[in-house]
């Protein structure tokens, strides 16, 4: 049996309004001209500011696919609808689970253009340098961070400035340019006394080049400040990924028991949620310390988690030797020659991150019982490539209760006996 949903949305035919029930109770009625009520509804129960920044990454999960279940319910578009994704694209990223951020990302950044949400469009972008830079996609990340610098410049939306810098510095690192990242943290002026929540980012990003510079005393320094004020607001995401970063720091100069004690605290914080990421990020030295609990164990770490994290160092390092075989079989037949990559498209363009124009609701659709949803037209096109009900739930992100509706709404919209059938008629109308 499919597990109900906790909030469910149902219209009124009598009130002409929409009814919101959270565990079979009544909680607010929406008419169709509350917008603003739904959306500060929305936001409130996706915003990664009260689940992801209080580290509560399963809850997080939870309430974004809800919400999403709800938007499907309304089967219609909203301009916070893409938050929950973005929102999603976070966890899974620290999860580990990059090609499930990847999804998130396209799909969000895909409402964000056409809502035209600068905002949502910086932060997708920023993530992804982070999703392509653990992924080893060097060329993509360069892109992108083109792509938002551009964006920024185009538009002066200058407030995010500190995210693309961060994503900048991280960049440069990932490609061994120490000389650039460390004239960017050279220039940098940090004040312990004015610390600015949004700059969060950037902050972590220096202590990274103090760290790559063998700089430990500066960085140590800088993270012992950083912390002392996340403490006090106890924003746990940021207080997670200081912890690990001053592991790394403790580790790499040789303050060994130091490191273990403040390990064994971060695993304590982010074994109940299982983040992944924040271990590999810093590399080497935390994989050093993971290492030494299993050679002389504490009580108060589990070692399961540790060897879940130490497997997970393991696949990375052997991605990086497929990739490496993979450039040099690439670059084997011509020595130097080079092939573009798909480009991302500029945010004003009407093309998805994978280069596809979106699919149209074109003539053809005058055929149909009912157009195809937006969200529809991407299941019929997962269907075409033989997917399963399952399948398309991961790649979307939703549940599979939502996809039977969908592929339901497809069949009755094509007049289609099966899914073959549909994808038939489908391209009989040119859909596909």
């Amino acid at each position: 049996m499919p597990k109900p949903s906790l909030h469910v949305l149902l219209w009124s035919e009598e009130h002409q309004h929409y009814e919101l029930y959270t565990s079979g109770h009544l909680q607010q009625r929406f008419g169709p001209e509350d917008e603003q009520p739904w959306q500060d509804w929305l936001t409130n129960h996706t915003s990664f500011a009260f689940q992801g920044q209080a580290g509560h990454l399963r809850l997080l999960q939870q309430e974004c696919l809800q919400v999403q279940d709800l938007l499907d319910q309304l089967d219609c578009q909203i301009s916070v609808a893409a938050y929950s994704s973005l929102d999603l694209s976070f966890l899974y990223y620290m999860w580990n689970q990059l090609e499930k951020a990847d999804v998130c990302l396209r799909l969000a950044i895909r409402h964000a253009r056409h809502w035209q949400d600068t905002n949502l469009l910086v932060w997708c972008y920023c993530t992804y340098v982070k999703v392509f830079l653990a992924s080893g996609k060097m060329a993509e990340a360069e892109q992108t961070l083109q792509e938002v610098q551009h964006l920024i410049q185009s538009t002066g939306f200058t407030v995010y400035n500190p995210e693309v810098t961060a994503a900048q510095a991280s960049l440069w690192l990932a490609q061994g340019n120490l000389s650039a990242a460390g004239a960017w943290a050279s220039r940098f002026i940090f004040n312990p006394n004015v610390q600015e929540y949004i700059r969060e980012e950037e902050y972590l990003a220096l202590a990274r080049v103090y760290l790559a510079q063998q700089q430990y005393a500066q960085c140590l320094q800088l993270l012992a400040q950083l912390l002392s004020r996340m403490e006090q607001v106890e924003r746990r995401w940021d207080i997670i990924h200081i912890l690990a970063l001053q592991v790394a720091a403790m580790q790499a100069c040789g303050e060994i028991t130091q490191a273990r004690q403040v390990a064994v605290r971060l695993l304590t914080l982010t074994e109940p949620e299982g983040y992944i990421r924040v271990y590999l990020d810093v590399g080497k030295p935390m994989r050093q310390v993971l290492q030494a609990f299993l050679d002389t164990p504490d009580e108060e770490v589990s070692l399961s988690y540790v060897s879940t994290l130490l497997a997970a160092f393991e696949q990375e390092e052997r991605n990086r030797s497929l990739r490496a075989e993979a450039r040099r079989a690439y670059l084997s037949p011509r020595q130097g020659s080079t092939r573009a990559h798909p480009s991302i498209p500029h945010p004003a363009r009407p093309y998805g991150l994978d280069g596809h124009a979106p699919l149209q609701s074109a003539s053809p659709t005058a055929q149909l019982l009912e157009p195809l949803t937006p969200r529809e037209q991407e299941v019929l096109r997962l269907l075409a490539e033989g997917t399963t009900n399952q399948e398309i739930a991961n790649r979307l992100v939703v549940s599979l209760t939502t996809v039977k509706k969908h592929v339901g709404n497809i069949l009755m919209k094509l007049a289609a006996e099966n899914r073959t059938h549909a994808v038939t008629r489908a391209r009989e109308l040119s859909l596909l």
